[in-house]
C-alpha cells in the first residue's frame, strides 16, 4: 500500500508539472480520489483493530492530527522563508505574501482571524475555496467559483495544496462515527462510507463550478 501511495503522489506531481509525461500517468484528480479511498479503507481497519477501547476516539484524533500537522507547519515555514528570500532578491513580493501585505489592513477582524486560523490549524482550508473577500472592510462571503473572483480567499493560502489535507482531517473527524461499526451493521457501515465517497467525488469533480480545484496561483 505504501508503494501505491508513492505512485499516486508521483502522478499528482506530474499533473502539476509542465511535463510531456502527463499522458502516461493518472490525472491528479483521480490520484487524490484514490488517496482518499485508500485512507477510508485503512481507517476502517485501524478503528476496529487499534482504537477499540474506551477513550480511543480522542487518541485517534490526536494521532491522526499529529501525523499531518507537523509536516504541514514545516512546509508553511519553509514556504514563507523561501517567499521572503525571493522577494528580497527581486525587490518585490508576489503570490499569497503580496496579497497578505496589501489586503490584510483592509480586512474585518473576523475575516483576518478566520484566514489565519485555518492556515495555522490546517482545518477548513478547503472551505476557503468557496469564499471571497468583498466590502469595506473586507469580509468573507460565498462564491460558486473562486477562479472568477477579483479577491478569492484562496489567494491568501500560503500552501494552497493543503486543501486536500483539510478534507482528510474532516474525514478523520467523521470516521469513528461512520466507519467503526459492529459486524452486525454492514448496511450502516457501507452506507456511511458510500455517502462520504459521493461527497468527495462531488467536491473533486467540480460539480458546482465546472472545476474549482486549486489552479494557477493555487499550485
Amino acid at each position: 500500500m505504501g508503494l501505491l501511495r508513492i505512485l499516486l503522489a508521483l502522478c499528482v506531481v506530474v499533473t502539476h508539472a509542465p511535463s510531456s509525461l502527463k499522458g502516461y500517468f493518472l490525472s491528479g484528480a483521480v490520484s487524490v480520489q484514490a488517496f482518499f479511498i485508500i485512507s477510508g479503507f485503512y481507517m476502517a481497519l485501524v478503528l476496529d483493530r487499534k482504537y477499540n477501547f474506551e477513550g480511543a476516539t480522542i487518541i485517534f484524533y490526536q494521532q491522526r492530527y499529529l501525523r499531518l500537522a507537523p509536516m504541514y507547519w514545516v512546509t508553511l515555514v519553509v514556504t514563507l522563508i523561501a517567499a521572503g528570500m525571493h522577494g528580497l532578491a527581486v525587490h518585490r513580493l508576489s503570490g499569497a505574501i503580496q496579497a497578505w501585505f496589501s489586503e490584510a489592513p483592509k480586512m474585518a477582524p473576523l475575516t483576518l482571524a478566520t484566514l489565519l486560523a485555518t492556515q495555522l490549524t490546517l482545518c477548513g482550508i478547503d472551505a476557503l475555496m468557496f469564499l471571497k473577500l468583498a466590502g469595506n472592510p473586507l469580509h468573507l462571503s460565498f462564491t460558486p467559483s473562486f477562479q472568477t473572483e477579483a479577491l478569492p480567499a484562496a489567494q491568501f493560502l500560503v500552501v494552497p495544496q493543503a486543501w486536500s489535507l483539510s478534507i482528510e482531517i474532516l474525514f478523520y473527524i467523521l470516521a469513528p462515527f461512520v466507519l467503526r461499526r459492529s459486524s452486525k451493521e454492514p448496511l450502516i457501515n457501507g452506507g456511511g462510507y458510500s455517502g462520504w465517497s459521493k461527497w468527495r467525488d462531488f467536491y473533486l469533480s467540480g460539480s458546482v463550478t465546472g472545476s474549482f480545484r486549486p489552479r494557477g496561483r493555487g499550485r
